[in-house]
């Protein structure tokens, strides 16, 4: 896959399957959901994201540090919420593979779910597991600046993050900590509209940011943490997106 293999449709159809992760669950344990769908040709590991007080406290709480682990340097308190599910996970997907090993895999998540979804799709593929896609949705920071390379180049191709405006989540835990994201972004501007880094550069970005915040003055909460929402914005402007035509992949999930 190369960055003009992202497919937008596939983008919006994870995102609902986001929106689904909160309300069912194929493992519930602790703070930790993932929803598991397979269609038969497709199998998708959905992590959900976590309550925002319950992701603020890990966010700020600056003696939360990184842990060593065998995909490198991640965030502590994401490791420890991953680890509590990757056994079922791993278990779901071996034996989902054993039964067709031409099953695609497909990682997803938004919010904390998002930086989950970025461990096991490293994890899957430190396993042996083919990973054919990486789709997040808000994410924060998860890994170091070189667990964050590494995963560049186990998912090479196949890793996209995508950031809604001035979602502020994608944001933490800040850079001067050494926490970095890695794969391709693709950026949801204020307007609405999904852009490839390559054509939406950093200092495009601050500017939308800023006409998005003056757009959603009033907005509550803040532009910063409305514009976080799975529900009200992730989900439905990707559909939208999609709906408009501005996308032309022919990618078989649906």
């Amino acid at each position: 896959m190369s960055e003009s293999d992202f497919c937008l449709r596939r983008a919006a159809v994870l995102a609902q399957l986001c929106v689904a992760a909160y309300e069912q669950a194929t493992f519930d344990v602790g703070e930790s959901q993932v929803l598991v769908t397979n269609d038969g040709d497709q199998l998708v590991l959905a992590f959900r994201g976590t309550e925002p007080r319950v992701l603020a406290d890990w966010l700020t709480d600056f003696r939360v540090q990184r842990v060593s682990t065998i995909v490198g340097e991640v965030h502590s308190g994401f490791w420890a919420a991953f680890l509590l599910v990757w056994g079922k996970v791993l278990k779901a997907v071996v034996d989902a593979k054993k039964d067709d090993p031409l099953l695609k895999v497909f990682v997803t998540g938004h919010s904390m779910g998002g930086a989950m979804a970025c461990i096991a799709a490293v994890m899957l593929v430190q396993h042996g597991v083919r990973v054919d896609g990486l789709y997040t949705f808000g994410a924060p920071r998860a890994f170091d600046t070189q667990g964050a390379e590494n995963a560049d180049q186990v998912l090479a191709g196949k890793a996209f993050r995508v950031v809604n405006n001035n979602d502020v989540v994608t944001r933490v835990p800040p850079r001067t900590m050494d926490f970095r994201h890695f794969g391709e972004l693709r950026y949801i501007d204020w307007a609405g509209v999904v852009h490839s880094d390559a054509e939406f550069g950093w200092w495009r970005r601050f500017w939308d940011r800023i006409e998005g915040r003056f757009e959603d003055v009033t907005a509550d909460p803040f532009d910063g943490i409305s514009d976080h929402s799975m529900v009200d914005d992730y989900a439905p402007l990707l559909s939208k997106a999609v709906v408009d035509g501005v996308d032309v992949c022919q990618c078989p999930l649906s």
